[in-house]
């Protein structure tokens, strides 16, 4: 793949000036470890609870939430309302969520996973009609079918 060879990487757009090539090839395979999950949805190979429990555990990973803080400009381009920019605006929540569970502890790995052995779930609300209702078509994408 191209995100081995630093010559095909240079490729893609940059996700943030100054990056090493190290970085930039975590944030391209991070990149594609999310597009899977959407590729998975869309194309039905996985039903909505999956991906989204799938999302939940990738966001526990720091270099996940990097990738997604650092691509947040590229899903600028999304269509509002777009299926592809409902499944984004989830995972957005996933990430906020997660993101505030780690801001309070020095461990932020550590306390991700203590929050979610403790609660038995990740920080996001489990799928319900008056999230789906907050946006309009979500159902489409993200609710069981």
């Amino acid at each position: 793949m191209s995100i081995d060879d630093e010559e095909l990487a240079e490729v893609w757009p940059a996700f943030e000036p100054g990056l090493s090539p190290k970085e930039n090839r975590q944030l391209l395979y991070a990149n594609i470890i999310y597009q899977f999950q959407w590729t998975s949805l869309k194309l039905d190979n996985a039903d909505n609870e999956a991906v989204l429990r799938t999302l939940e555990y990738l966001f526990t990973s720091q270099k996940i939430r990097r990738y997604w803080a650092a691509a947040a400009r590229a899903r600028e381009s999304l269509v509002p309302g777009s299926p592809e920019y409902l499944f984004a605006k989830e995972a957005d929540r996933i990430c906020r969520d997660y993101n505030a569970v780690a801001s309070n502890s020095s461990n932020v790995e550590q306390n991700v996973t203590n929050y979610k052995e403790s609660s038995g779930r990740s920080p996001r609300k489990q799928p319900n009609a008056a999230t789906r209702s907050e946006h309009p078509g979500l159902g489409k994408i993200v609710s069981p079918k």
